[in-house]
Order: C-alpha cells, then structure tokens, then sequence
C-alpha cells in the first residue's frame, strides 16, 4: 500500500514564483506516493490564489488543496495548520516546500525517501554543506554569516551536530510530529528552530541532504535582528530548562508525551540519593515514603534492609516490593504499622503536599513504636542563588523539575525546614547538609559539570543557605507532652 505524501507550500505574495515552482514538482519520482499538494494562502495580496488555483484546473489528476487564511498567520502559523492538517488525514510524510522558489523542487524526492524507508524521523535540505556553494548560490554575506554563528552556537549549546539550523527545507514523518507540542511553537520565523530543538529532545533521528542555494528576485520578509535575537533567547530558555531555570511548555517533551515528568538517577555524583544511602545501616527496617526510592532500591536490596514504601506516585507501580503498604500521603490516612523502623526516607516529597504540617502530625502518631528511627528528608532549596539572581529581574519561572518543579506546593529554605518539623513539638533535626546542583543531568561534559560540583561544594562550605541546590536533613522523633507525662510517677 502506498504511503501518503503531503507536499505542503506555503505562500504569501509568492505570484511570481508559485507556478514555477508546482511545475517543477518532480511528480514522476513520487509515484510510489499517493501524493497531494497543500498550498496555504497567508492572505497574499497579489494574484498566488489564481495561479494556484489555474494551476489545480490544469492538473486534475493531481489532488491539490488550498487553503485561504482569514488574516495573515505568519510562517510558523501556516506550519502549524499544515501538520494539523497531516495528522488529521493520516498522512504518513509531509514535506515543506517554500513558494517563493528559494528551494529547488527538482530535490524533493531526496528529502522524502529517507523517511519512506523507515531510517529517519525528520529529513533537513541544508545549503551548508559547502560554505562556497552558498555563496556561489547567491546567499548575503551577511546571512551567510550569521547563518553559521547562529549554527555554531546553537549546536554548542544544544550538544548537537546540525549542519544548519535555518534551511526552510523539510521533511518530517507524521508519526514524529505527533510526539511534538508544535502548536505551542512561535508563529514567527523562529518556528523552524523550535521544533528541531523539540526533535532533539525527543531524541528523535534527524538526517541532512546536501541541497544547492538559490537567491534571486524574492522578496525577504524576514527582519534579520529580529530573528537573531529570536533565535537567541529560544536557544538558551531551551538549554536552561535542562537546568529548571526556565519553563517554556513547548521544550516539555517528557511531560507532552508522557504526561509526566521523568526523573533521574543521580547517585553517581554528590546528590541527595547518595548522600542518603550514606545514612541507611544493612538490614534496616525501612519506611519509603520516597518519590526517588526506585533508584534506591538496588543498594538497599544489596544491603539486606527491608523496605516499606508507601504508594504515593505511579512510578512506584514499576517496583516489586514486598510489604506495599498502600496508602494516600495527599489524605494523611497512614495506616498504623506494627513494624519497628530503622530509617524513614522522604526525598523531595515534602514540597508535593498540600498540607505538610498535618501529615508530619500523622507521621509522629505512626512512629510511636519507632522512637528510634532517623528520617531523613529532602527538599529543594528556595533561597539556591539563581533563584535570587531570577527574582532580581522579576522572574519565577516554574518548571519540569528543580528548585521550581511544577508539582512543588510549598518551598522550603534550611530554617523553615527545621521549623515545620520541630514546631510540631515531635521531631528534633540533628542534622543539616548542603547539597550542590546536579549539573552532570544538564552537563555531558564530564570535566565541565565535575568542576561546577567542586566549586558548589566549596561555595556551599562558605554560605550554605545561598549555595546549596537542595537541603538534606535527619531527623528524629522526641518525646512528645504525652510521652513525657506517661513517664512519670505517681507518689
């Protein structure tokens, strides 16, 4: 069964090319395609709409939709209609093809045949290949320039190895545009960087195909500063969100195709996972109420503790523990055990409550029979000095994870996390660390992200409260009131 191919043009005032450029479709190399033609009319102001439409009466046995948008949407807006526009009618590939014929149809099959064969998810015609074929074709110096700085730096921000960023030149498998938020994408030129930003998050296979420059006659509508500065500040709100400095929906992948956020193992380098697993003897009695306990479980295991997780979030449905003490920490309903714990584990759980202080109540009553168990807990830190440097220029930006993680009701510094706990006059905190930020998550370079730990933790010993990305505290029951009138004597 054939594939379906859209071959999607967008046009605005593109009269003097449109033709051209549907004659030059090479039709005879997309027989293996049911293939239709999508021209998207961005209320052009010349005569586009009648040649297209000369053009469809002409080629009748070609299907070719037009579509005439009320007001002018702009080049990423016609993008956005256009992919809804495949999903919604199952095709399998649609490629983009400019009307001004600033990209030679005669090319189209070399896009589109990668993707046919399964190999790729998206297909990019790139100009720069050849830094003299781009110029010989007649591109400005100026954007010829700009073109590679803009390139350079995104790969390095981004970690990638793109050839160019800025080709109008696509293909993409409708299958990979249904993993990606496009419809959040700008509406403005800077369309065609978000969403290979978004592919590459989504780690999806991009592949480039060496095509030749034409520049002619065309008329720019694109504002060069404009788009620079554009460019710009996506590609870095792109990188910082890796940190969860930034939010922006659009680079959320995780989150758009899961419905989640995804966490990470962070054992491997100073972090609240390993620092835990310092605290925990073998063959403790543990009660997990840990949204990171899963990458807990292995050394656990190995030292032979005994583990008692409560369910408080679906990642816990992938574990095998035994003893699965079901319960809803949102509606403070613990069950009362008869077990003895050794350690209680709460990391970054406590800023997910709605309402902490009347669970750490419950938490005291369920520890009666464990007056000697250590808890230990940990929360992102609100005071951490980028969330400063932010809030100097006005910004608090929630995101997929960090200090601002979405699903965080209450933030926490070193002494209000000591008050809620020692205010509740059951809990005494012993102890107090300074956690650095997990720069080797957002950081592959080793030396680079290795250097930022050892600087977080020497800047941490100096201003703990300022430096550290998260707090980890231990902590202790104490003898309550009741305790401590039930131990008296009567005489």
């Amino acid at each position: 069964m054939k594939k379906k191919l859209l071959i999607f043009i967008p046009a605005y005032n593109a009269g003097n090319f449109i033709l051209k450029v549907l004659n030059d479709i090479p039709l005879s190399k997309l027989s293996n395609f049911n293939t239709e033609i999508l021209v998207i009319n961005d209320c052009s102001t010349d005569d586009t709409l009648e040649k297209v439409l000369k053009f469809k009466k002409k080629k009748k046995i070609l299907k070719v939709t037009i579509l005439t948008n009320k007001s002018n949407l702009g080049y990423g807006g016609v993008q956005k209609l256009a992919y809804l526009y495949a999903i919604k009618n199952n095709f399998n590939i649609v490629s983009m093809l400019h009307g001004d014929g600033q990209y030679d149809p005669t090319l189209l099959h070399k896009l589109i045949y990668p993707i046919k064969e399964g190999k790729v998810d998206a297909v990019l015609g790139v100009r720069m290949h050849s830094y003299s074929s781009a110029l010989k074709g007649g591109m400005p110096i100026h954007k010829f320039i700009g073109n590679i700085g803009l390139t350079k730096f995104q790969n390095f921000l981004l970690n990638s190895n793109i050839s160019e960023f800025h080709t109008g030149y696509r293909a993409y498998s409708v299958d990979a545009l249904k993993l990606l938020p496009f419809h959040l994408n700008s509406n403005y030129y800077h369309f065609d960087t978000e969403i290979i930003i978004q592919l590459l998050f989504s780690k999806l296979n991009i592949k480039e195909v060496p095509i030749h420059t034409i520049y002619g006659i065309q008329k720019s509508y694109l504002n060069v500063i404009k788009y620079g500065l554009n460019i710009l500040k996506t590609t870095f709100t792109a990188k910082l969100q890796k940190f969860g400095i930034f939010y922006e929906r659009k680079f959320d992948i995780e989150r758009h195709q899961t419905g989640k956020a995804v966490y990470r193992n962070k054992k491997k380098f100073t972090s609240s996972h390993n620092k835990t697993l310092k605290f925990i003897k073998p063959k403790s009695k543990i009660l997990d109420l840990s949204l990171s306990h899963k990458f807990l479980k292995d050394e656990l295991d190995q030292n032979k503790c005994k583990i008692y997780p409560i369910e408080v979030h679906s990642i816990l449905k992938e574990l095998t523990y035994q003893n699965l003490i079901n319960s809803d920490l949102e509606k403070y309903s613990l069950p009362i055990s008869e077990e003895k714990f050794d350690t209680v584990i709460m990391l970054n759980e406590l800023q997910r409550l709605n309402e902490p202080e009347a669970f750490i109540e419950v938490l005291s009553k369920w520890l009666e029979k464990s007056p000697n168990a250590e808890i230990i807990v940990s929360t992102t830190n609100i005071s951490f000095f980028m969330i400063r440097f932010m809030l100097l220029f006005g910004f608090y930006n929630h995101g997929i994870k960090g200090v601002l993680d979405l699903s965080h009701k209450r933030n926490y510094t070193f002494s209000s996390l000591k008050k809620i706990f020692e205010q509740s006059g059951s809990f005494e905190v012993k102890k107090m660390i300074g956690i650095p930020a997990p720069y080797p998550l957002a950081i592959k370079n080793k030396i680079i992200s290795k250097s930022l730990l050892l600087i977080n933790n020497l800047l941490i010993k100096i201003f703990r409260g300022f430096f550290s990305y998260e707090i980890l505290a231990v902590i202790k029951p104490k003898k309550t009131l009741e305790d401590l009138f039930k131990s008296t004597e009567k005489k």
